[in-house]
């Protein structure tokens, strides 16, 4: 929590991560129903493909609770 701000006050950047979060992460789990309902986890290219969305995603998201001053985002 950030110095000298009340505790049930949170910034924009930690609302933009937030946001950020669950709209990298929502579809990755969507993705993931789908091929398990339609028995295609075993597919070595859906496997493959979801594997590289979830590489993305958490590099994104690490990206993205980095403050453009060097600082991180404390959730």
């Amino acid at each position: 929590m950030p110095r000298g701000k009340p505790a049930g006050q949170q910034t924009l950047r930690y609302k933009a991560a937030i946001i950020f979060a669950l709209t990298s992460l929502l579809p990755l789990l969507m993705f993931l129903y789908v091929l398990d309902q339609k028995d295609l986890i075993q597919d070595t290219e859906a496997a493959g493909a979801l594997a590289l969305s979830v590489l993305i995603a958490v590099l994104a998201l690490g990206r993205g609770f980095i403050g453009a001053d060097g600082g991180a985002i404390v959730l």
